[in-house]
């Protein structure tokens, strides 16, 4: 086998690592969408990697859904406020189990993001920010999936409209 066959089948190979890794981030956001979402059983069915993307993407559209509603819902920011602190709690709650060192260290990267981007969150409550276009939220990291487009997205200090 020559050489160039040998990089040939191993582009192609990471083609369909690409394929197969796309598939199931676009079928994990999906399952956040899902009316029976439960962050648990979505935790346990998707690997780390894609279970990390997924809370962000579920930060990011709770987040956004608030402070697009807050000019109109006075107590919204302070209940996804709320809402996230549950998550963490629920995370950390997890840590006081029985877990394999691959799950404990799942659950341990899981809290350090989610408590970054509940203190996020809270700063943006503390502001006073009530609108999806202001900077202090447009400079943070924001994770989408747009099914339209069928990619994966990250944005930070950009505004657009999916």
């Amino acid at each position: 086998m020559s050489i160039q066959s040998v990089f040939h089948r191993l582009g192609e190979f990471l083609k369909e690592q690409r394929k197969s890794l796309h598939a199931i981030i676009r079928d994990s956001a999906y399952s956040l969408n899902a009316t029976d979402f439960e962050l648990l059983d979505f935790l346990g069915t998707y690997i780390a990697q894609v279970g990390l993307l997924g809370i962000q993407l579920l930060w990011t559209r709770d987040a956004e859904n608030a402070l697009t509603s807050a000019r109109r819902d006075r107590k919204i920011m302070r209940a996804t406020n709320e809402k996230f602190l549950q998550i963490l709690n629920l995370l950390i709650d997890q840590t006081t189990r029985n877990l394999s060192v691959h799950e404990r260290t799942k659950f341990e990267t899981l809290i350090t993001i989610h408590v970054h981007q509940r203190d996020i969150f809270d700063d943006i409550v503390k502001s006073n920010v009530k609108n999806p276009k202001d900077f202090e939220w447009l400079k943070q990291a924001r994770f989408y999936f747009s099914f339209e487009q069928d990619i994966c997205l990250v944005r930070a200090c950009v505004y657009f409209k999916l």
